[in-house]
């Protein structure tokens, strides 16, 4: 064995065993000397120790007999010490002779070990007296032995956990999954939590958990996307289709229902369920799918696409040789104004399906022969007596063969008879058709989509709204070919909110309309605001206000609260939300929680102007509402603190000052002074002060208040006087009309430099006009003054004279 390395945790180790076992070994051979030889033996280990540590190579020589022992025991224990902090350089000065004695007591540590166990009851005695390094080494076995032991249970701890770890890894949505699956399956879900509009990351999550076929993680998948996207008709049809692949026919089911609630107006996703009633066990239920083919036409049969449901309907009586059904149904689709009018396509299949058919066969008995008993009467007028043809037309005995069946000419004319009355009703149809063809003609995207429609098309679908509305009104002045209906106004509605389902104008005009018409439309009302706001619209602000707002007019207090607080959390930098969940409790009476929105709205404005806003409405709550002026006081105080160059907080201070009961004088004098010395606008200081001078005018009891408060405010507007003008400007209407002049309320005249009690204006002369116009008055009509008394100037002298002159 090569020498030890030392200065590593393994060295350590081995030190520790080594050390461990000579001291055994010694003491059984130290139990035999004397109690004398022990302490020499000890006297030379701490020399030894102490040579060890000035780094001299060797020790003094002992009895040969104890020499060994002792000196291995004394290198061990130097060695546990050593590597416990010696440094390479230590190493590299240690002595050849101790390199010699470290290889020795290697060389004897395989039988030290066998002997350990025996020497365990023994070495209590001898540890006492034992060398530090001896008594160092127990401790740290201990320690060791304590840190496998713990390592060793967290390590099964460990396993446990990663066990369970495992298993919930191998899980999901209660099903069990491949690891490498679960991971690719959460990575597109993050896409779609990260951002729930990217509808292209959707699409990924929905082809690989339909291509993967786990059933839970399909479930989860499929409703949270239809819950955003729910007129996403072909992920319905996806849907379905998955739950019936894995072999759930009820789930199915429940699926085509959901997208129907959703839906409705999807024609393909109808045809798609009535295909999936055709290839399940009720396939041969004929009954059953007539009545699934007539849910659809209620439905959908209106709209304007609608031809390949009406197709399939009329395939199916056919195929079934149930002409007396498909006769019904041509004669409702022929009232329609589907895309199929256009060319006269869908009369035309009508009358090839009249030529070939017997009339007998297209109606009910009662029917029939009415029918033939008119046609009789019009072929017996047609006849004229005495003619060629009659005569000549031989008649069958009665009870031969063919005697019961009718002419051909009987039954051809039936059938004109039919052709011709549809014609009349596919005419009316047809004049429809080509009234509304200009405004369908112009939509090109009538599905949904994420994607932005072109303004042409948002224009198109208002244009064709608004002209379906107007052929409501009787005061019509334009004549129309169609009677419109408030049926066909809604079912315009929904097409149009198909495509423009991402659009708020459209739904707020569906509510318009809705709220104008006569009648109880609440619930028809509460489902357009519904699946505006769950699905289509999360974020919009306006029609969720008018949604709380609706609930509200219903006393429906709760859920207006519900939508306002959902409203709050989607956009919670919006104060006018709040402010409407603080009106909304002050109507119902909840004054304490009305407190509470208010405290909370303060507390969360963005910034001076709107905190200063909230306080002030706060303040106007608590002194005209609840009547409590001094928390009003507060509000606003502790506004002011936080904000105190706020000049609407000061006008809202004072207003609550002058409007309490008892006026204080003082403190609204004290409050103004303080406005006053704050740092606003020019405008603003001035405005203050003269705010103060008039309220002490009327209400104060002190005069000489009045007149400091007066001479202050003349001071205070001369130093405004330079200020203002650079603010405003000199050519500013306000600046001219102030000029620094303050307004007097002592002795009412205009502030100016010599106050003397004259006026204070300047002396203004009339115009040339006035001067001239005046002059001609006089010259015309003053003449008459002339002939006065020659006396009259007499009365001048004798005033003098009496004394009244020196007067």
């Amino acid at each position: 064995m090569g020498p030890k390395k030392r200065g590593t945790r393994a060295s350590k180790r081995v030190a520790e065993a080594e050390a461990a076992a000579e001291a055994a070994e010694a003491v059984e051979a130290v139990e035999e000397s004397e109690t004398k030889e022990t302490e020499e033996m000890e006297t030379e280990s701490s020399k030894e120790e102490s040579e060890t540590d000035n780094k001299e190579s060797g020790a003094e020589e002992e009895p040969p007999a104890k020499k060994s022992k002792v000196e291995e025991v004394n290198t061990s224990s130097k060695e546990a010490e050593d590597n416990n902090g010696t440094t390479k350089e230590e190493e590299n000065n240690i002595s050849d002779e101790a390199e010699d004695k470290e290889s020795k007591s290697e060389e004897k540590s395989s039988k030290s070990e066998e002997k350990s166990s025996n020497s365990e009851e023994k070495s209590s005695k001898p540890e006492e007296k034992s060398s530090k390094s001896e008594k160092s080494a127990k401790p740290e076995e201990k320690e060791k032995e304590k840190a496998e032991n713990g390592e060793d249970t967290k390590a099964v701890e460990g396993e446990k956990g990663d066990e369970e770890e495992k298993k919930a890894e191998d899980t999901y949505c209660g099903e069990k999954i491949d690891p490498g699956m679960k991971e690719e399956l959460d990575r597109f879900w993050k896409a779609v939590k990260d951002d729930p509009t990217d509808f292209t990351g959707w699409t990924y999550l929905l082809q690989f958990v339909d291509s993967k076929n786990v059933r839970g993680a399909g479930r989860e998948a499929f409703d949270a996307f239809l819950k955003r996207y729910p007129y996403c008709y072909g992920y319905w049809k996806k849907y379905a289709d998955f739950e019936r692949r894995n072999g759930s026919v009820e789930k199915s089911r429940e699926v085509f229902k959901r997208g129907f609630e959703a839906i409705p107006l999807s024609v393909d996703l109808w045809l798609h369920y009535i295909s999936h009633v055709k290839s399940s066990d009720q396939k041969d239920d004929l009954p059953f799918i007539r009545e699934q083919y007539n849910r659809a036409i209620k439905a959908c049969g209106k709209e304007f696409r609608s031809d390949k449901l009406w197709d399939s309907f009329l395939k199916f009586e056919t195929d079934n040789k149930n002409l007396k059904e498909a006769y019904s149904i041509y004669k409702r689709l022929l009232r329609v104004p589907t895309m199929g009018v256009d060319g006269g396509k869908q009369f035309d299949k009508f009358r090839d399906f009249i030529k070939s058919s017997h009339p007998k066969e297209l109606m009910g008995t009662e029917e029939f022969l009415s029918l033939r008993k008119e046609i009789l009467d019009v072929l017996k007028e047609d006849k004229v007596p005495g003619s060629e043809d009659d005569g000549k037309t031989e008649e069958k005995v009665p009870g031969e063969e063919g005697s019961e069946v009718a002419s051909d000419e009987e039954t051809l004319a039936m059938k004109e008879r039919l052709i011709f009355s549809m014609k009349k009703i596919f005419k009316q149809t047809e004049a429809v058709f080509n009234e509304r063809y200009k405004y369908e003609g112009q939509i090109k995207r009538p599905y949904f989509h994420v994607k932005p429609l072109e303004r042409s098309q948002l224009k198109a679908w208002n244009d064709y709204l608004q002209f379906m509305q107007d052929g409501l009104k009787s005061d019509s002045k334009t004549k129309r070919a169609e009677t419109v209906t408030i049926e066909d106004v809604e079912m315009l509605y929904e097409r149009c909110l198909i495509a423009c389902s991402l659009y708020e104008e459209f739904w707020l005009s569906y509510i318009n309309w809705l709220e104008s018409l006569e009648g109880d439309h609440v619930d028809q009302l509460r489902r357009v605001f519904k699946r505006a706001c769950t699905s289509h619209l999360p974020n919009k602000i306006d029609i969720h206000l008018r949604w709380a707002a609706f609930e509200e007019i219903q006393k429906n207090f709760d859920k207006a609260a519900e939508i306002l607080e959902n409203m709050e959390k989607v956009h919670p930098e919006l104060t006018s939300i709040k402010l409407r969940r603080v009106n909304l409790e002050r109507r119902r009476g909840d004054d304490d929680k009305a407190v509470l929105l208010y405290e909370a709205c303060i507390k969360s404005a963005q910034d001076d102007s709107l905190m200063a806003d909230c306080s002030i409405k706060y303040a106007r709550y608590l002194r005209l509402h609840l009547h409590d002026t001094d928390k009003a006081k507060e509000v606003i105080l502790k506004a002011i603190e936080q904000h105190p160059k706020n000049v609407k907080l000061y006008l809202q201070m004072l207003d609550i000052l002058l409007h309490s009961l008892p006026l204080d004088v003082e403190e609204v004098s004290q409050f103004l002074d303080r406005a006053a010395a704050q740092d606003f606008k020019p405008i603003h200081k001035q405005l203050f002060s003269q705010r103060k001078v008039e309220f002490l005018e009327d209400f104060g009891i002190d005069m000489q208040a009045l007149k400091e408060a007066h001479e202050a405010h003349v001071k205070l507007s001369k130093e405004m006087k330079e200020k203002m003008g650079q603010e405003y400007g000199q050519g500013d209407p306000w600046y001219s009309e102030q000029k620094g002049e303050s307004i007097s309320t002592l002795d009412s005249t205009r502030g100016s430099a010599d106050r003397n009690g004259s006026q204070s204006y300047a002396p203004v002369a009339n115009s040339a006009s006035y001067q001239a116009q005046h002059t001609m008055a006089y010259q015309s009509n003053a003449g008459r003054y002339g002939t006065y008394p020659t006396q009259y100037q007499q009365y001048g002298a004798s005033y003098a004279s009496t004394g009244y002159g020196g007067y």
